[in-house]
């Protein structure tokens, strides 16, 4: 039965899809960008089952997102989703060849994507799952999938579960009928018993009939009644207490009583000492619960009674404590670290009991008990009225409040039965002889808790990235969380740029100073107790440098002033220039210096400029021409062909081909006039040379004197890949 019961509580897990269509299988739901199976598991398992069960089902997976992230993203994680499920049903032993997945991501919503709880709603996986009936391909909805599980509908179970506990009791009455005719029979066989002593102590261990004893108190009552929604519920118990002394005795009892939807059964022992008037007992307690949906769970209570026993009753206080419980019924994950779990917790009573005789055939008992719980429904109860109809049979009504599961509702039981044995009489008052006490019953309550199961690395962002920050002390401000709520550790190291030194770098928030025109890139890595991380990076960029005005630190001639046929050299310093030019002379480095021979006064003018701006200065160098000027023919300056090198290393200008019509001696210098700034071995000779960089290009000017005055200038460009 108890199978019956749990595996209808899986298949109404399955069926009653809260997401679907009325006759849809229920929908498998996703974390955020998440394609792990984290929900659904009993709907699967079934679904597995009936799959396992009837092999040429067919089943289609379909798998949907959001509409977060890019189309192509969300087809993919779709297509995951769904191969998620099927691997889960085929671990789960469903045919790999009859599961078909497909992913579709954006698509058919189920909700609006505006809110998380509908993009929740969306991030799902379809099941599909057909039957071929008649040469017919159907699809099976969920009042089809509980007749696949059961092998009929789900109204004749739960019929033949009602129709096995009518059977029951039938088999109960019939066999109470069976040993009634097998005592009467050894009755009629046996001699008359002894007369019955008129004291006190002889109904103490009255015997029914011949040598058939019920030592003491013993025998079996059943009763059949209505809890507070109109219920059946029908209850066995059976009592066996044996006086060992006139002032110890020993007693045992069991009950069974079956519920709409649970059942139980507890089984009590107890030691008892009674002195005169007064009686003290100790009590142990065991009950066995079985609830529909919920797995079964044993607990255990210890109790403690005092009566005061006088002629017509007894009345007493009781105490009770456990001393077994927390079995789980129930379990569920939360995420993927947490297991919620429902447990059973034995409930403290402190309580008073009663019972009095009420003229020679009646008697009424009861108690009440004060609960120690959380639970609105603090107070237990319960009071009985008893009729002996013979010697050895009680007719009873029984009325009790809360006995078993407490909750915020309080719970009544309504029944009425028939006691049969030595027990069955209304005993309460005065012997002289120990008797048996009331064991007060196990009240329980559920209780939800959630258990570590797992642990999962922070989520950690370290801010958004910094642009155009300006020189100075920059901020590093991060965050994290755990879905855990673990403590965290935090720690910043510097990934790329120029190296600065952090501070705070074990806090959220770290400082460094930043220099103007650099970019960094830091991370944030952070730990939780259990040693899971989590990172994320941040990037800097410093505002650029501030371009400076153009300068010329200097500009001159020296001399300044020359005779004709003489040497000036032309010598000059700049900051800040994109581009440096001398008037006549062309592109220049932005410093350097020049040795000329002008035919006449010259003014030459340097010319920086940046973004900045544009600069200029003037040097004039005077020549002073000779008085009878001698006849001469300039030189002709060859500075050789533009060269394109594939290697860097050393390059050798070549000047030679330069001369002078007149045969006169030539001089050589050679300058530097663009290019990044290198050494020339031998600017005064013919064929110089400098060591050249890869992917550079430079330009050099040959200038050639006859010293008389002629000069001659040529260019030479160099490239070096």
């Amino acid at each position: 039965m108890k199978n019956l019961w749990i595996k209808a509580a899986m298949a109404l897990v399955l069926c009653v899809p809260v997401l679907a269509d009325d006759d849809s299988l229920e929908h498998v739901n996703f974390p955020l960008n998440s394609h792990v199976v984290v929900d659904a598991f009993q709907g699967l398992n079934l679904l597995a089952e009936v799959m396992v069960k009837y092999p040429d089902l067919e089943l289609e997976v379909v798998g949907y997102t959001d509409a977060v992230a890019s189309d192509a993203y969300n087809k993919n994680l779709s297509l995951r989703r769904a191969n998620s499920v099927k691997a889960y049903l085929v671990s789960r032993g469903a045919n790999e060849a009859k599961v078909k997945v497909e992913g579709r991501g954006e698509a058919n919503f189920v909700s609006d994507n505006e809110s998380r709880e509908g993009r929740f709603l969306n991030r799902r996986v379809e099941l599909l799952l057909y039957e071929t009936v008649d040469g017919t391909r159907k699809l099976v909805g969920y009042h089809r999938l509980i007749e696949l599980f059961f092998g009929s509908s789900p109204a004749a179970a739960m019929q033949e579960n009602h129709d096995a506990i009518l059977q029951k009791l039938s088999d109960l009455e019939k066999q109470c009928g069976e040993l009634k005719a097998a005592l009467e029979k050894k009755l009629n066989e046996a001699p008359p018993a002894a007369a019955a002593s008129t004291d006190n102590k002889a109904w103490g261990s009255r015997s029914v009939h011949g040598d058939l004893q019920f030592n003491g108190f013993g025998g079996v009552s059943v009763d059949l009644g209505l809890d507070e929604n109109d219920d059946f519920t029908a209850r066995i118990k059976g009592q066996y207490f044996r006086a060992l002394t006139d002032s110890f005795g020993i007693q045992a009892q069991g009950e069974y009583t079956h519920y709409d939807t649970m059942n139980e059964s507890q089984f009590d022992g107890a030691l008892v000492y009674q002195s005169g008037h007064f009686k003290i007992g100790g009590a142990a307690s065991y009950k066995f619960i079985e609830m529909e949906g919920l797995e079964s769970a044993g607990i255990g209570q210890g109790a403690l009674t005092l009566d005061y026993v006088f002629d017509k009753g007894h009345i007493g206080l009781f105490g009770t404590a456990p001393f077994d419980d927390g079995d789980v019924v129930a379990s569920r994950y939360i995420g993927l670290t947490f297991l919620e779990e429902t447990y059973v917790e034995v409930v403290k009573q402190v309580g008073l009991s009663f019972g009095f005789n009420l003229g020679d055939k009646a008697g009424l008992s009861g108690s009440v008990a004060k609960l120690d719980t959380d639970f609105s429904s603090d107070l237990a109860a319960n009071l009985r009225f008893e009729w002996n109809l013979s010697d050895r049979l009680t007719w009873y009504i029984n009325l009790e409040r809360n006995e078993n599961v407490i909750s915020d509702e309080d719970s009544d039981r309504y029944a009425t039965g028939l006691r049969w044995g030595s027990w069955a009489q209304a005993r309460y008052m005065y012997a002289d002889q120990v008797t048996p006490i009331d064991i007060p019953k196990i009240r329980y309550e559920m209780h939800t808790r959630q258990t570590r199961v797992g642990n999962t690395g922070p989520v950690v962002d370290a801010g958004q990235n910094q642009i155009n920050v300006a020189a100075g002390t920059v901020t590093l401000s991060g965050t994290a969380s755990d879905n855990e709520g673990d403590a965290l550790t935090y720690s910043w190291a510097q990934i790329s740029g120029p190296a600065v030194v952090l501070t705070n770098a074990d806090k959220p928030t770290a400082t460094f100073q930043g220099v103007a025109g650099a970019s960094y890139t830091f991370s944030l890595t952070v730990r939780d107790t259990f040693g899971a991380t989590g990172s994320d990076v941040v990037s800097i960029f410093m505002q650029d440098v501030p371009v400076l005005p153009p300068v010329v630190r200097f500009f001159n001639a020296i001399p300044d002033t020359i005779n004709a046929g003489e040497f000036t050299t032309l010598a000059w310093s700049t900051e800040n220039g994109d581009s440096v030019t001398i008037g006549g002379l062309g592109q220049v480095n932005a410093e350097g210096s020049l040795v000329l021979a002008p035919a006449q006064s010259q003014a030459y003018t340097i010319t920086v400029t940046n973004s900045a701006g544009t600069v200029t200065e003037t040097a004039t160098v005077t020549v002073i021409p000779l008085e009878v000027p001698e006849p001469n023919t300039p030189p002709v300056a060859n500075a050789g062909s533009d060269q394109v090198n594939y290697f860097e290393g050393t390059v050798v200008l070549d000047g030679s081909g330069s001369y002078d019509i007149d045969g006169d001696e030539l001089t050589y210098q050679w300058v530097q006039i663009n290019g990044v700034p290198v050494t020339l071995s031998g600017a005064n000779s013919a064929k110089p040379s400098f060591t050249s960089a890869r992917n550079r290009a430079y330009t050099f000017r040959l200038i050639v004197t006859d010293g008389k005055g002629g000069i001659d200038t040529d260019d030479v460009v160099v490239q070096t890949f």
